[in-house]
């Protein structure tokens, strides 16, 4: 069987379970294995070209079949799959990055919601500010007014 008429293998993990399609099986299957329930386990390719089988092997040295392949390579192909998968570490990271994300982002909008509440209430006019208490009213236009008190500075 050549490399581009192979049907494809996809591996994946969804959570603590690791789900495998293997359309070049016979028959074509989807396997789930539970990672949390298995902890000690090896993944194995027994058999020679013609009759190969994937499986499980427990700690016990049981052998469980997974899957039949007609070819090796189909087999090895899917063992490969698999192998990548289960070395790769899980993404937690991503999640860590977006709860650190979300706290820088909730501190800057504290820090500006803080600084805009200082600057509106520090340097607005306070209410007894805002009218002097013994203003005289202004003289009125054409009024003779004394010297001292044309002289005199504003309030």
């Amino acid at each position: 069987m050549s490399l581009s008429s192979r049907k494809p293998i996809k591996v994946r993990r969804v959570g603590s379970s690791l789900v495998a399609s293997f359309a070049s099986s016979r028959p074509p299957m989807v396997w789930t294995f539970d990672l949390k329930r298995h902890h000690s386990f090896a993944v194995v390719l027994e058999g020679e070209d013609g009759d190969c089988e994937l499986g499980v092997t427990s700690p016990n040295g049981e052998f469980f079949s997974i899957a039949r392949f007609a070819a090796r390579e189909d087999g090895e192909a899917a063992l490969g799959a698999v192998r990548k998968v289960l070395l790769r570490r899980p993404r937690r990271w991503l999640w860590l990055s977006g709860l650190f994300l979300t706290l820088v982002v909730g501190a800057i909008l504290a820090v500006l919601g803080a600084a805009a509440y200082v600057t509106l209430h520090a340097f607005a006019p306070s209410a007894s500010a805002a009218r002097p208490a013994a203003a005289a009213p202004p003289p009125a236009f054409g009024v003779p007014l004394p010297a001292n008190q044309v002289l005199k500075p504003p309030n």
